[in-house]
């Protein structure tokens, strides 16, 4: 009984678990910008992209790439300092 009972629990919990990844031109676009070392552009592209489909966890994703990048390949102290006051909040 207890496993069946943990069988059910497990197929009603794996129904919640679900994600939205939609890999768009803007989505595209704000990437090559981020390989390209161009921040701004990227956060403008992301911005915009977080208000028209709020749901799309790429940008989340992107964002965090924008803070490493400017952390660790800029090499910018400021960066690196704002990154771990942002870990330090989770």
């Amino acid at each position: 009984m207890m496993r069946f009972t943990v069988l059910i629990l497990f197929v009603f919990l794996s129904f919640s678990a679900n994600a939205y990844y939609e890999f768009d031109g803007k989505i595209q676009e704000s990437y090559t910008a981020l390989l390209n070392l161009k921040f701004d552009d990227a956060a403008q592209i992301l911005s915009k992209e977080r208000t028209e489909k709020p749901g799309n966890d790429l940008v989340f994703l992107f964002e965090n790439y924008a803070d490493f990048l400017k952390a660790f390949i800029s090499e910018e102290d400021a960066a690196a300092q704002q990154l771990k006051r942002i870990r330090q909040c989770d």
